[in-house]
């Protein structure tokens, strides 16, 4: 279990889930801010799956449009 109420640490499992930034990519990668890191829509669709989830909202990004949604409509 994971304590939200904490400083945000530079690492670790935290750090991750804070930082970590969908891309127009396959797979994992290595955020270039060096906090977190990057993920494509099949690891998107591979937790929806895992977790009966059709969507992950992201509240903190703002969008002109609120129809926008990341990796082409999928």
């Amino acid at each position: 279990m994971l304590d939200r109420f904490l400083e945000v640490p530079h690492d670790g499992p935290m750090c991750d889930l804070l930082w970590s930034d969908p891309e127009d990519r396959y797979g994992w990668g290595i955020s270039p801010r060096g906090a977190g890191y990057i993920f494509g829509h099949d690891i998107s669709e591979q937790f929806n799956h895992k977790n009966r989830l059709t969507m992950i909202a992201r509240a903190h990004q703002l969008f002109e449009n609120v129809k926008n949604k990341s990796f082409s409509q999928r």
